[in-house]
């Protein structure tokens, strides 16, 4: 008699585990949306708070290149920050938009020094920042 209540403890054990398991998935699942969630606040409030300002920097470069280095490399400075608290897909989309606000600030750098504005290279950078915030937005 005592095989029989063994087998049955056994079964009742391993289906505790088994329960206990998805449990833990579970809140592990919770844990990373809630992180998701955050990290998805932190992104788009930063995305949103530059995104108007990066356009009227991108308008000086040719009339002040050196203001518009300046705003440009100040709201790379914004989203590097931003992004430094996070993870995963927002962290990522955030130094995608960085990087290209920081190849706006280069370009308006060299025509601070008075070279040509690189229109190509300028609208290159532009839409490979509209092309990040695209993903946070998606990505959120």
């Amino acid at each position: 008699m005592m095989v029989p209540n063994l087998r049955a403890g056994a079964a009742v054990a391993a289906l505790l585990v088994a329960l206990g398991a998805a449990g833990c998935s579970d809140l592990k699942d919770a844990a990373s949306d809630t992180a998701n969630g955050a990290a998805c606040s932190v992104a788009q409030k930063a995305v949103d708070g530059v995104s108007g300002q990066v356009d009227n920097a991108i308008d000086e470069i040719g009339a002040d290149p050196d203001a518009a280095k300046a705003k440009l490399s100040g709201l790379r400075d914004v989203l590097d920050k931003a992004s430094s608290g996070i993870s995963g897909d927002a962290k990522s989309a955030l130094r995608d938009a960085a990087d290209a606000l920081g190849r706006l600030a280069d370009e308006a750098g060299d025509a601070a020094k008075g070279a040509d504005v690189d229109t190509s290279a300028v609208n290159d950078a532009k839409d490979a920042f509209g092309d990040a915030v695209d993903g946070v937005r998606d990505f959120c």
